[in-house]
């Protein structure tokens, strides 16, 4: 909760690093609880060097730190938070072909790709970006946490274990050979996976959407009068 400064007299100082020059902050608590990358293999968390001045004498706040010692295997371009409703909290990670978690309790990061032999990556263009989308599945009555990339099959993630193939569970024949349709774009509503952007046959259809089914993510068809757009 804020800190009412009027009311308890604290006074917040800023120690920016690396040059150590205070700066006088109207709150103890102004730093913003942030992560991001530093565009390479490491991942930052907060965002100063930061003390405060209590009755008791001057205390650390918090500051920028890796919050990791070992680099992952190539340059972070996705910081994401799956957050399910029993209460826990993954920080994950990735870069152009590989998936990581991580571990508060280890202070490190461990890939969540399927094993091998070889172990299976992803294949991310340099231009191009992960989206992401967390979802409640009716079905598996679990939290999701679901990424693409366009280029690979979409992923589905629990919270546990590795990442699979969202697959295409439909009865009859299979449009996109088991799979959901791979796709550039990604979000929900109303318990849909809905996906645009999408790949059909090699061929890139920048203008249409495709949605899973509401009560089960690994339902998709191509009809246009229920699931296509």
């Amino acid at each position: 909760m804020p800190v009412d400064i009027a009311r308890t007299g604290l006074h917040a100082f800023n120690v920016k690093m690396p040059n150590k020059g205070y700066f006088r902050m109207n709150s103890p608590h102004s730093i913003p609880d942030q992560g991001w990358s530093n565009e390479g293999s490491e991942v930052i968390a907060k965002g100063f060097q930061n003390i405060r001045a209590t009755p008791e004498g001057i205390e650390k706040v918090g500051g920028m730190e890796k919050i990791h010692a070992v680099a992952l295997d190539g340059q972070i371009i996705l910081l994401d938070e799956f957050v399910q409703a029993n209460g826990n909290r993954t920080l994950l990670a990735g870069t152009h072909d590989t998936i990581y978690k991580y571990s508060y309790a280890t202070e490190a990061f461990t890939s969540i790709m399927a094993p091998g032999p070889p172990v299976v990556a992803l294949t991310t263009p340099a231009d191009v970006y992960y989206q992401t989308e967390s979802i409640y599945d009716i079905a598996s009555d679990e939290d999701k946490w679901i990424l693409t990339n366009g280029t690979d099959n979409v992923q589905v993630w629990n919270g546990s274990g590795v990442l699979a193939d969202l697959t295409d569970t439909t009865s009859g024949t299979k449009t996109w050979g088991g799979v959901a349709p791979k796709a550039f774009h990604i979000t929900s509503l109303n318990g849909h996976v809905i996906l645009g952007d999408v790949i059909e046959g090699g061929t890139r259809f920048r203008n249409k959407i495709i949605w899973s089914d509401s009560s089960d993510i690994t339902k998709w068809t191509k009809d246009p009068a229920t699931n296509n757009a």
